[in-house]
């Protein structure tokens, strides 16, 4: 069965665009330093693979209006990607007139599908008595419902920071709530992303949150570049593990009740070892430790040859 690359691009979070169609935020006429807006593409199959971008209509759209920028992609047109890896392709928008632009952009792939991206933005006079709009669909800050067999809960899902200077730090409280009654929940925020990594600070990144209580965290965003950023970090709930325990001592007549090997033959299989210890003292007399009991592995017997032991462990979690 031969392996076919998978390119994943995202559906538009739009109440305006449908599938194959991306559109970016309004931005002003005249800025200086226009917000670098993000475009992720995804290697979503099992092998890697090359893939180009066809960047004609863009360069169309750039002749057609006085040979001006005003559409940029700041990221080769050709690229590699491995399996799970994601790429946020950084794209500026810088636009002469108040009209909305369109162009399209084919997104080819070396031995595999072509897909074509309809991209959309629109520039508009900025007033500044009257708030900015967005086409991003109004939707809720936390979970609604809860999924069944859902022990943790957060107090907010969606951070909106709005317009933030850059080099400037805002702040959110996140509350996660652990409604289990008997089990410890562990959590963690993944940061593999780069560009989540690059301008969010969560604090703590991870920790425990004991059954019925709850855990805040700080959520903080900083950036040094005129950008529009929407992204997600994922975290990870689990169950958090006991801790593994030694075996308890199998009893002192139990162990004498065990004949010893007389066999000249070695042993196979588990073999249960009791270690002990004794204390002198008094009159002769001896208080004796818990015993402890532990199992050894042996190996099966190699006639006529020397054997050889190989010792080696790992833990994973």
């Amino acid at each position: 069965l031969a392996l076919e690359p998978n390119l994943h691009l995202p559906i538009a979070d739009s109440r305006f665009f449908d599938y194959c169609q991306w559109g970016f935020e309004r931005t002003p006429i005249g800025l200086l330093t226009p917000p670098i807006q993000f475009y992720k593409i995804e290697n979503a199959g099992a092998i890697p693979f090359e893939y180009h971008l066809e960047m004609d209509e863009v360069d169309e759209l750039n002749r057609a209006n006085h040979d001006f920028d005003v559409v940029t992609l700041l990221d080769p047109i050709n690229g590699h990607l491995d399996p799970g890896d994601v790429l946020y392709l950084r794209w500026v928008f810088n636009p002469l007139q108040p009209i909305l632009h369109e162009w399209n952009v084919e997104f080819q792939v070396v031995g595999g599908p072509t897909k074509r991206v309809t991209f959309r933005a629109e520039g508009y006079h900025p007033d500044p008595h009257s708030a900015p709009e967005t086409t991003v669909w109004p939707l809720p800050l936390h979970q609604v419902m809860p999924l069944p067999n859902q022990p943790v809960l957060m107090s907010s899902e969606r951070f909106c920071f709005g317009d933030v200077p850059m080099g400037a730090s805002i702040d959110r409280l996140c509350v996660l709530n652990n409604y289990d009654e008997d089990e410890t929940m562990t959590f963690a925020f993944d940061f593999s992303s780069h560009l989540a990594s690059s301008v969010l600070t969560i604090s703590p990144r991870m920790g425990e949150i004991p059954p019925q209580s709850h855990a805040v965290v700080r959520v903080t965003l900083r950036s040094m570049m005129a950008a529009v950023f929407d992204f997600d970090v994922p975290c990870h709930i689990l169950v958090k593990r006991p801790p593994e325990e030694e075996n308890e001592d199998l009893g002192d007549d139990n162990a004498e009740r065990t004949p010893a090997s007389t066999s000249s033959r070695p042993q196979t299989g588990q073999t249960a070892v009791s270690v002990s210890a004794s204390q002198k003292g008094g009159k002769g007399g001896g208080t004796k430790n818990k015993k402890r009991t532990s199992v050894v592995d042996l190996p099966a017997p190699h006639r006529g040859a020397t054997g050889t032991r190989f010792a080696g462990g790992g833990t994973g979690k």
